[in-house]
């Protein structure tokens, strides 16, 4: 036939750099992502709660300040560090941080004789623009 066009595009070079690329987008996403709970995590014990959809912890009782007279004056939940101290952890999809302290539990919840003081309740809209930005930023590198 005359007239008749044909063209052939190899699209291999594409298709590898694009696996490439979210190869590295999972492994680099999951870091990020842990990277920027335990900062937001760490936001929100520095402001002792006070983050963006958090609210200010309750301070110590009086009771609590007689028991333990070291924590007066000091950061509410830091004057050991255990709680504190998050670990991060990734998956293949997915991250975490957890506290190694076994009350930090119950400070989350709150009990009869415990104040409610949720170091889980950080600024989530500040902290996922914050992870996509990073992530876009590592994968332009």
């Amino acid at each position: 036939m005359a007239g008749l066009i044909q063209i052939d595009v190899d699209a291999g070079g594409v298709v590898r750099s694009l696996m490439a690329i979210q190869s590295r987008a999972r492994h680099l996403s999951m870091a990020v992502v842990a990277e920027e709970l335990l900062g937001a995590v760490d936001d929100v014990f520095q402001a002792e709660g006070a983050v963006p959809g958090g609210m200010k912890w309750d301070p110590l009782k009086a009771s609590t300040i007689r028991r333990h007279p070291r924590r007066a004056g000091r950061p509410i939940l830091q004057a050991t560090g255990r709680t504190a101290n998050f670990q991060p952890k990734t998956f293949p999809l997915g991250a975490e941080v957890r506290s190694p302290s076994q009350s930090a539990g119950f400070h989350v919840t709150g009990t009869s004789r415990m104040a409610r003081r949720d170091m889980t309740a950080i600024d989530f809209p500040g902290t996922l623009d914050n992870i996509g930005f990073r992530i876009l930023e590592d994968l332009g590198r």
